[in-house]
């Protein structure tokens, strides 16, 4: 996948390029890794930290009910 990132006045670019690849080699597998490779790519490129991911939030649930 490749992520570009354009600045609209000036005109200046960045790019990165990822290979990820399929767990699974169907429609789900390919759309999975098709919207995982979008967030984490936009978030490397902009340099910001990503929000919790359905596995970090289910920890966290989990944690919070024993407690």
């Amino acid at each position: 996948m490749e992520t570009h990132l354009i600045h609209a006045e000036s005109g200046q670019w960045i790019s990165s390029v990822a290979i990820i690849p399929l767990p699974k080699n169907n429609p789900q597998g390919m759309g999975s890794v098709i919207t995982y490779a979008r967030r984490y790519s936009l978030c490397a490129i902009l340099g910001i930290e990503k929000e919790n991911d359905e596995n970090t939030a289910s920890i966290s649930q989990n944690r919070s009910k024993r407690e």
